[in-house]
């Protein structure tokens, strides 16, 4: 069985480096790893753009739409 982890966030440069300790520590590892940001205009978006301890597929949206359309985003691409 293959798994998919799915995180999304707005403005978040405040916890999103604990986000990302804790997806690169998941033991297993996901088979599939998506991020969507919800168009931060904080900084987020460059620091997860810079992740390099584990693959993962990263959208940006153009505009922010909200947590429920975000999760629908990253699991229908």
């Amino acid at each position: 069985m293959k798994s998919l982890l799915v995180a999304t966030g707005w403005n978040f440069k405040e916890y999103v480096q604990a986000s990302l300790n804790s997806i690169a520590n998941l033991i297993p590892k996901p088979d599939y790893i998506v991020i969507v940001d919800d168009h931060s205009t904080d900084g987020s978006y460059e620091i997860i753009k810079n992740e390099t301890r584990f693959k993962f597929e990263l959208f940006r949206l153009d505009e922010n739409k909200g947590a429920m359309y975000s999760r629908d985003y990253a699991i229908k691409n």
